[in-house]
């Protein structure tokens, strides 16, 4: 049992080292023949504090929680309701106990580590906002003040994630993308090779990250909504091949398994993209030069592989 002014803190003899207690301010260090380690005492709750390995284990009247010691920064370590908060000499970071795993916590320059049993998960923390990280399955879950997303760890690359406004923003090693937190469904996010695979509770989607700007991504009932610097674009999902979506100067290059289409998006209306057979129907029935009955049925140039609208004198346009 340690004593201050202010707290009583018990620390277990059940290591074989013995603890160097001193009170610096609020908060106490506790000093091993490894390291140094802060804990403060602004907390009601006791602290049992031990020693394993090259690790601290703090345990709580409700949980236990490793934190690995190869930091050279010091942690304070708080107990907020069920959360903890470890602050470091930049941020404060909560991570909430309600899962059964102990998480290994580290510091990497001004990035955060979660390491599990299964994985390690980095978390940028340039963003104002906590996260609250839990872990599902062999999934994780990261929740901010206004929702809840789902990442699944099954890829071997690490996600750098952060909340800019109302959108989340994963970063590889390869590139950036935005993905829209407006919708109610969570969304799926893996790397596939150089493609991004988005899966909702209806379909998955692969949206090439071959091109510099960043995709807003939105589910609509059962379409989806993919946003440029320029133009807005629906994509029914209808169909059950993938598309594969790049932007290509002012034009979007749709690729299926069968062929690639061009389609221009000099107009400001939305497209609908659908696949029938082996062709595509680009209904403009939205332009206001043409009554909104009008259709056009779109033919295919062999040479070329490019979809072209057929100009309204010809035959293949048809009045419905």
């Amino acid at each position: 049992m340690f004593q201050t002014a202010w707290q009583s803190y018990i620390v277990p003899n059940s290591v074989a080292e013995l603890y160097c207690s001193k009170q610096r301010g609020r908060a106490i260090l506790f000093q091993t023949a490894w390291q140094s380690y802060i804990v403060s005492n602004s907390v009601a709750e006791l602290y049992c504090f031990k020693q394993r390995g090259r690790a601290i284990l703090f345990q709580t009247a409700w949980q236990s929680y490793i934190v690995s010691n190869s930091v050279a920064e010091l942690y304070c370590f708080k107990q907020r309701g069920r959360a903890i908060l470890f602050q470091t000499a930049w941020q404060s970071y909560i991570v909430s106990n309600s899962v059964a795993e102990l998480y290994c916590f580290k510091q990497r320059g001004r990035a955060i580590l979660f390491q599990t049993a299964w994985q390690s998960y980095i978390v940028s923390n340039s963003v104002a906002e906590l996260y609250c990280f839990k872990q599902r399955g062999r999934a994780i879950l990261f929740q901010t003040a206004w929702q809840s997303y789902i990442v699944p760890n099954s890829v071997a690359e690490l996600y750098c994630f952060k909340q800019r406004g109302r959108a989340i923003l994963f970063q590889t090693a390869w590139q950036s993308y935005i993905v829209s937190n407006s919708v109610a469904e969570l969304h799926c996010f893996k790397q596939r090779g150089r493609a991004i695979l988005f899966q909702t509770a209806w379909q998955s989607y692969i949206v090439s990250n071959s091109v510099a700007e960043l995709y807003c991504f939105k589910q609509r009932g059962r379409a989806i909504l993919f946003q440029t610097a320029w133009q807005s674009y629906i994509v029914s999902n209808s169909v059950a091949e993938l598309y594969c979506f790049k932007q290509r100067g002012r034009a979007i290059l749709f690729q299926t398994a069968w062929q690639s289409y061009i389609v221009s998006n000099s107009v400001a209306e939305l497209y609908c993209f659908k696949q029938r057979g082996r062709a595509i129907l680009i209904d403009i029935s939205l332009l206001t030069a043409f009554s909104t009955r009008t259709f056009f049925h779109c033919s295919l140039s062999k040479r070329h592989k490019i979809l072209q609208p057929t100009p309204p004198k010809k035959l293949a346009c048809v009045q419905s």
